[in-house]
């Protein structure tokens, strides 16, 4: 994710907010064209997103899931060719081969109510993280300790091919509010207003505030934004491509999101214990 700070036109920060939000094998997303009455001042701008047939209830999906993506980070995330790379974790090692990961944090992170992000506090929520995002493979994790205010050590029972992966898991603090390490706060319980996090490591967004509005419909939803009520969609199936692709008010962004199936051998099986096999 790049710097949110700096000058820009909406479209540009529009596009840029997408790059995060894709979701779907290939998503089709719509944003109105900025006009000279409709340029995003520096630090007021308002991004009006309409979305379609959302759940306002899952914690996992829906319009949560929407506001996860802008509030919650994790330690590390999945590049586009499957493999982890660092998001607020700076860089890891993994000693004692392969039974332990030691990450080194990005510095002057804090959390959005102002608390900073350490080594100390990782060590203390990610217990719980890991067991919400792991499920049972959870009880491999032996101990997790800080080793200086910047770094934690993670240590498995047994060496594990997961491991790394387990960095994926979005840090959030314990209690009914939602409160992470990203760019955007939720706004109490809310799962449709958002505003800037001022003190956001990797610089204040240039917009200040984003709603989302829910629709019954893509085509209610469209219907919205081009009465000039909405900035963009989220998450238009590639079947409403036609239907807007010839529209001179609107900028198309379409984006491949890339999914992986992960196969995992059990090699204390005599049948595949062979690595030609499961090289084969």
């Amino acid at each position: 994710m790049g710097n949110w700070g700096g000058k820009v036109r909406r479209q540009l920060t529009v596009r840029e907010w997408l790059a995060l939000l894709c979701a779907a094998t290939t998503v089709v997303s719509a944003c109105r064209k900025p006009n000279d009455d409709h340029v995003a001042s520096n630090r007021r701008a308002t991004l009006n997103v309409g979305a379609a047939q959302l759940t306002p209830d899952s914690p996992i999906a829906g319009l949560r899931q929407l506001s996860q993506l802008l509030a919650l980070e994790g330690l590390a995330r999945a590049g586009d060719d499957g493999r982890m790379q660092p998001w607020l974790a700076e860089s890891w090692t993994s000693p004692d081969d392969g039974r332990s990961v030691v990450v080194k944090l990005k510095p002057g992170v804090k959390f959005q109510d102002g608390e900073p992000f350490d080594a100390g506090t990782a060590a203390r929520l990610l217990p719980d993280t890991l067991r919400s995002f792991m499920g049972s493979l959870a009880g491999e994790v032996v101990s997790i300790t800080p080793v200086n205010p910047t770094t934690v050590a993670i240590q498995f029972r047994q060496r594990s091919p997961f491991l790394i992966e387990a960095l994926e898991a979005t840090i959030r603090k314990p209690g009914p509010a939602m409160i992470g390490t990203g760019p955007f706060m939720i706004e109490g319980n809310s799962t449709t207003d958002l505003r800037a996090n001022h003190s956001y490591y990797l610089g204040a967004p240039a917009i200040e505030r984003i709603t989302v509005s829910n629709h019954a419909s893509v085509r209610t939803a469209w219907a919205e934004m081009l009465r000039n009520r909405l900035d963009m969609l989220w998450e238009v199936g590639s079947d409403a491509l036609d239907s807007m692709k010839n529209s001179s008010s609107i900028s198309l962004f379409t984006y491949t999101r890339h999914y992986q199936h992960v196969i995992a051998f059990n090699t204390q099986s005599a049948a595949l214990r062979s690595p030609e096999i499961r090289r084969g």
